[in-house]
């Protein structure tokens, strides 16, 4: 699978993992808010845009995909895939995950041991901003 198949489903689960919806564009919709990306579309061509303070307030009047006055949501992107975002997907599943050392780990709570999964780079916020090995490892543990 290409690494942007992979950040696209990772995305996908993430978003739905974290608002308990099983739909993906129902789920993106719960994105909305500050610092969240979007596409939007106007008579000018097609942008992508990060919401900001002010535009908060203004998108809770639109739904998407409705026209507004100025614009039209396209897509939903959403806010970055941070570390909490990733381990908070990752609750429902039978293993528990957690971060050790700089590591996603599996945890052995039974046992008192852990296996490291995946190094997450601390000075790099999202998900898609980690290396291919890592975004990797997470698609493996969503599949």
């Amino acid at each position: 699978m290409k690494t942007q198949e992979i950040k696209e489903y990772n995305r996908k689960k993430i978003i739905c993992a974290i608002h308990k919806i099983e739909d993906y564009e129902e789920a993106s919709v719960k994105e909305l808010g500050v610092g969240c990306k979007i596409k939007v579309k106007n008579d000018f061509g097609e942008k992508m845009l990060i919401i900001g303070q002010y535009c908060d307030l203004f998108l809770t009047y639109i739904k998407p995909p409705e026209f507004s006055e100025y614009f039209e949501i396209t897509e939903i992107i959403g806010k970055p895939l941070t570390l909490d975002k990733v381990l908070l997907s990752l609750e429902p599943y039978s293993n528990n995950y957690g971060f050790i050392a700089g590591n996603i780990a599996k945890i052995d709570r039974k046992k008192q041991t852990y296996s490291f999964i995946c190094k997450w780079d601390l000075e790099k916020e999202a998900l898609e901003e980690q290396s291919e090995k890592t975004q990797k490892a997470i698609y493996e543990l969503l599949s």
